[in-house]
């Protein structure tokens, strides 16, 4: 009894009694997890960039369908030497592309000068012009305009597919923070209370020191239990704050501004919640997959460009037909009854011609419809490979979520047994069968299970939310 009969211990004790222990609560202010999630996916600045997406591509296809649009040409040429007028050429109209590689031209033409080509004789006041011209062999079924077209259109559904894919990461990452910030908060909460524990044990105990009922060591041993978990539960409010620091990276308004992080802020929803609502059905129809949906669209793309560059194979045959007119007269007044309507403004007053081409050794054709057929092979590898990784690592995921289920059982029941047997203990306590060190040993070991518990609740729902990450599922939380 030597240390209980030093003045100093005395002192020591009065001064810790008298020391305010440091604990904090958080507020009741509350964030929900799908209200987070619904917050990140209208207003972070990934979910804004992803949504530029379709207008990117609306932006393509707007592009793809310019080579449709009609063209206003005009021109002028003109020669003089030695003060005469050799020539003047003077010509304008509108040229409109159209489907099936079809182009309808309409113009005006008018020349003068002493030494025109016979050819480019025209009435005094000019010669108005209707035109088409079409293919015949290359670009009869398929040409660069529509080939565009069709790629862009494709393009569309792509992006909506990029989106998604960029959208179910997004909500993933976040997701993996909040239950971050919740494990934080639960595993500050409990270390907190045990530090509360600590604080009222070593009370009690020092007051039995003091009317003689219990040895100082016990208020040493007490003392230290205080400061073992006031350690722990203050580095558990740093990961907690840490924590909430994270989670405001996520937290954006309406106006693109990030919202400042709170420490009044606090989770409201239970991983046992969670993983109930998630695991609705494990049924994932592969089929459907963004991924898989991308290689898809990639091989639609590549077909149309097939088909573009087997039209190449083919030789260029063309037909041009041009009805003419007597300044703006196209019947010029042939119309009799022997040359009726049709006849004088279709067989009388025209220009037509057929223009052929084709390489003869087409070696430019054939090497790029190879590399074409290349990359469908690569494509269709590719898209092999995808399937069976996402059935793999969707089989893998759901079987470690059954390990871990069967886990959360053994560590519940577990949990219930060291709480049954720091009540024995301190029953045992109260009839003189036991110790302040037992107590501590049974408490630590609880708190140990409590923390093994609550750590494999949060990887159980961040592993659901993983395989709903795995088969694109994500935006389910959000719809």
């Amino acid at each position: 009894m030597k240390f209980r009969n030093n003045p100093w211990f005395f002192l020591w004790i009065l001064l810790i009694s008298s020391t305010g222990l440091y604990s904090q609560t958080p507020d009741t202010l509350s964030l929900g997890f799908q209200d987070f999630l619904k917050e990140v996916a209208q207003n972070h600045p990934i979910a804004q960039q992803a949504g530029l997406y379709q207008e990117r591509a609306e932006a393509a296809l707007l592009s793809a369908r310019g080579g449709f649009d009609p063209v206003a040409e005009a021109g002028y040429k003109q020669k003089s030497f030695d003060a005469k007028n050799y020539y003047q050429y003077l010509d304008g109209g509108i040229r409109v592309p159209a489907w099936w590689g079809i182009e309808v031209t309409a113009g005006y033409m008018q020349t003068d000068g002493i030494f025109l080509n016979p050819e480019a004789n025209l009435p005094d006041l000019g010669q108005a012009f209707v035109g088409i011209s079409f293919p015949l062999l290359q670009g009869f079924l398929i040409d660069a305009n529509r080939a565009n077209i069709k790629q862009a259109k494709t393009g569309l559904e792509m992006a909506r597919q990029d989106q998604t894919l960029v959208l179910n990461q997004l909500l993933f990452d976040a997701a993996n923070t909040y239950w971050n910030w919740y494990q934080a908060e639960r595993e500050f909460f409990i270390l907190d209370q045990a530090l509360k524990l600590a604080e009222d044990q070593f009370v009690a105990i020092r007051n039995s020191y003091l009317v003689g009922d219990r040895p100082a060591v016990d208020t040493l041993e007490a003392w230290i239990q205080v400061q073992d978990r006031l350690y722990a539960q203050q580095l558990s409010l740093g990961a907690l704050q840490m924590s909430i620091l994270e989670v405001s990276l996520y937290r954006w308004d309406g106006n693109g501004q990030q919202i400042n992080p709170t420490y009044t802020l606090v989770t409201n929803n239970l991983p046992t919640e969670i993983e109930a609502t998630a695991l609705s059905s494990f049924n994932v129809n592969l089929n459907q997959h963004p991924q898989l949906q991308q290689l898809f669209l990639k091989g639609q793309i590549l077909d149309i460009e097939r088909r573009l560059k087997v039209e190449k194979l083919k030789p260029k045959l063309s037909a041009e037909y041009r009805l003419i007119a007597n300044q703006w007269d196209f019947v010029n007044s042939q119309v009799t009854d022997a040359n009726p309507l049709v006849n004088a403004l279709l067989l009388d007053n025209y220009t037509a011609g057929l223009k052929f081409s084709v390489p003869l050794f087409l070696r430019e054709a054939r090497g790029d419809l190879k590399i074409t057929d290349v990359k469908i092979q690569e494509l269709g590898w590719k898209a092999s490979q995808k399937t069976a990784e996402l059935q793999t690592k969707l089989t893998q995921q759901q079987a470690m979520i059954g390990v871990m289920r069967d886990q959360q059982d053994l560590l519940a029941t577990q949990v219930l047994n060291y709480e049954r047997l720091l009540m024995l203990e301190r029953q045992k306590l109260a009839v003189g069968e036991s110790s302040i060190f037992l107590i501590n040993s049974r408490e630590n070991k609880l708190i140990e299970a409590q923390l093994k518990e609550l750590n494999l609740q949060v990887k159980t729902v961040q592993s659901v939310l993983k395989w709903q990450t795995t088969a694109a599922r994500m935006l389910e939380w959000v719809q």
